[in-house]
């Protein structure tokens, strides 16, 4: 007969074998997972690099498309003030020379009046600016019809570096004695150091541009102006024009107007 001992430990040696199996599939299975998962974050951060890699191209590509549309446009702009500073030399022509100015919110700037040093109240309804607007205006029918170009840098309602770049028709709406009222309109490109960057700011998305931008642009196909003269000689006007950018902007700015004679227009007066 087969002692006792021998039993339990035979046993116990065949129960310890069959339990072995699950233990190593278990094993085999926990590394099976953890290499997946490690092939997966993998993955993962490679996809993540790509996706962040493709959004900052992206933004590259946005930026360089809109400084090639700003250079776009002060191209067109400064091809047509040469254009018209050399062309039809039998007109009058007129050189202004403004200050700017004063800036009215009609709907006032409540959310952001506190970032405006230069405010004349506490909600931003008007407030100062400090810079000037040159222009070149060119008759292309007798004195009542012109092209001008203006062109403006001047602190903004922030007082940051701010200006505007425009091109457009003018039309004499009345002249009586030394008095002359114009109005006009044309595509206008304003452009102002980015705002979204300052504390508090409360982003109105009329400008575009992001945080990261250096500067914040708004492009209107019908920038229009009014603008009054007053003849105090011959070759000089007093000038006051007012911008009717309702319900954004309106602004006033105040100054001369110069009256270019060239000499084949003298001497065409003369004769």
């Amino acid at each position: 007969m087969a002692s006792p001992l021998l039993f339990i430990f035979g046993a116990k040696a065949i129960f310890l074998r069959h339990r072995q199996v699950p233990i190593r599939v278990t094993c085999l299975k926990l590394q099976k997972i953890t290499l997946n998962a490690v092939c997966n974050f993998k993955i993962f951060k490679k996809t993540t690099i790509l996706i962040r890699i493709e959004s900052t191209r992206h933004s590259i590509s946005q930026n360089i498309l809109k400084w090639k549309n700003f250079k776009y446009i002060l191209k067109v702009v400064l091809i047509l003030s040469i254009f018209m500073l050399s062309s039809s030399l039998k007109a009058q022509n007129n050189v202004g020379l403004k200050f700017f100015g004063l800036s009215f919110h009609p709907k006032g700037e409540h959310e952001n009046a506190f970032l405006m040093p230069n405010k004349l109240d506490k909600n931003g309804y008007l407030v100062m600016n400090f810079g000037a607007v040159v222009s070149y205006e060119h008759f292309i029918f007798k004195e009542i019809i012109s092209l001008k170009v203006a062109q403006a840098l001047y602190s903004d309602c922030a007082a940051r570096l701010g200006g505007f770049s425009h091109i457009g028709l003018r039309g004499r709406i009345l002249k009586k004695g030394k008095h002359t009222l114009v109005g006009g309109i044309g595509p206008t490109i304003i452009y102002r150091k980015n705002w979204v960057e300052l504390n508090g700011y409360e982003n109105q998305n009329r400008f575009k541009g992001e945080i990261y931008d250096k500067w914040q642009y708004m492009f209107l196909w019908y920038g229009g102006e009014f603008e009054y003269r007053y003849s105090i000689s011959e070759n000089m006007d007093i000038t006051s024009s007012f911008v009717p950018g309702y319900p954004d902007l309106m602004s006033l700015s105040f100054g001369i107007n110069i009256k270019v004679k060239n000499k084949l227009h003298t001497t065409i007066d003369k004769k």
